[in-house]
């Protein structure tokens, strides 16, 4: 089948998912539901939904204020990434440039986000994804419930992980997908996400560059400056050399991209890869030296190339034929995000939110997706999408 001929076979199934079960908006359930509706008319179909005021019960929502934060577990060290400019686990300068991870009080993290220009040039946001619920604000879980019992008895397990998620309105994460069900529930102020559903994999361009780290090194009263620091086996600089890359992946978008060294995909498409190469306490950047990969795994990862809130039609044609579904979480709201669902998430200022990760089935959602990435992987309209975790 030559791409032609394949183009129109993509274009069919997102028009037919369209016009049989995607909607542009997000449904909103204003009363509770069961296990059974719940599976049925969301897991099954594999469509997000918010189900308002699913977790108004939990004490949390009038308890995490800030002053119940400082006085709780105001002296807790906790992980928290910093950036300058808010844009973690994403594209910068030809890398994937991860956050400086940072550890510091509770009550150190509360008063910059309630004086942001406390902190000139940088943004922080704890976003860890390791399961840091249970771990660094443990002491919050009684506030809370351990699981939504009307997902885990849909789901048939308890969740795999829980996270905990705070930080400035300028913090953004960029658009990806993930291989778990998940449950996200907002405890203060609200999210906004900007949703794709699987069968936009086709028009969504991905580039595989090499892994970078934000570095502080110049931080004083009146600025703090970053540099992004190459997580290779060596030092040499690559960004001349990935932005030539990254410019040819452009003019290709939809074309073979033989030869370009982007689509020679060694890392998984899922947060909980980038997590154990944020994680690797023994590598850690000293001096201003390259990050080294010899233990860590590859240097290089494969990530939407495209900014949906300003997406250029121009480099990325294709992505004129995806639909984009917006939705506003709002505080005692949960969202069910399907597994594989694309999304962009921004927040409000000092926003709170608490998401549990359910394992994703293998089943025929998941056969359909591997089908359409081998499909693209081996044609001519190769977008540089990885392989399904």
């Amino acid at each position: 089948m030559d791409d032609i001929k394949l183009l129109n076979c993509f274009e069919v199934l997102a028009n037919e998912a369209k016009d049989l079960y995607i909607r542009k908006d997000v449904p909103v359930i204003e009363h509770p539901i069961s296990p059974l509706e719940f599976h049925r008319k969301w897991v099954s179909p594999n469509l997000p939904v918010v189900l308002k005021g699913a977790v108004n019960h939990w004490p949390a929502i009038k308890k995490w204020t800030n002053d119940y934060l400082r006085s709780a577990i105001g002296d807790k060290v906790v992980q928290v990434a910093a950036t300058p400019n808010g844009y973690a686990d994403a594209i910068a300068d030809g890398y994937f440039v991860m956050p400086e991870e940072r550890k510091m009080a509770v009550k150190d993290f509360l008063s910059v986000l309630e004086e942001p220009e406390s902190l000139p040039g940088t943004i922080l946001y704890v976003q860890s994804q390791n399961g840091n619920l249970s771990e660094d604000w443990v002491d919050l879980v009684k506030d809370i419930e351990s699981d939504l019992p009307w997902a885990t008895e849909a789901f048939g397990e308890l969740p795999s992980a829980g996270n905990f998620w705070m930080g400035d309105e300028r913090a953004v994460t960029s658009m990806h997908r993930d291989p778990f069900e998940n449950i996200y529930c907002v405890i203060r102020g609200h999210k906004d996400f900007i949703l794709h559903p699987p069968t936009d994999l086709p028009w969504l361009p991905y580039a595989t560059l090499p892994a970078a780290r934000y570095q502080i090194v110049k931080k004083n009263s009146s600025s703090s400056k970053f540099e992004i620091v190459p997580l290779t086996s060596g030092c040499e600089s690559k960004t001349t050399v990935v932005k030539e890359q990254l410019e040819d992946q452009e003019k290709n978008y939809g074309k073979p991209c033989n030869g370009s060294g982007l689509n020679e995909l060694s890392v998984e498409d899922n947060m909980g890869r980038l997590n154990n190469l944020r994680m690797d306490e023994e590598h850690s950047v000293e001096g201003g030296n390259c990050e080294s990969f010899d233990q860590v795994g590859s240097s290089h990862v494969p990530w939407i190339c495209i900014d949906p809130e300003k997406p250029d039609l121009m480099a990325y044609p294709l992505y004129s034929n995806a639909t984009q579904v917006k939705v506003r979480v709002h505080e005692g709201d949960v969202l069910f995000l399907p597994a594989h669902w694309f999304h962009h998430v921004k927040q409000s200022h000092q926003c709170i939110a608490v998401n549990f990760w359910y394992d994703v089935r293998f089943d025929h959602r998941y056969a359909y997706q591997a089908f359409i990435t081998a499909l693209l992987q081996n044609s001519g309209l190769n977008t540089g999408c990885p392989p399904l975790c």
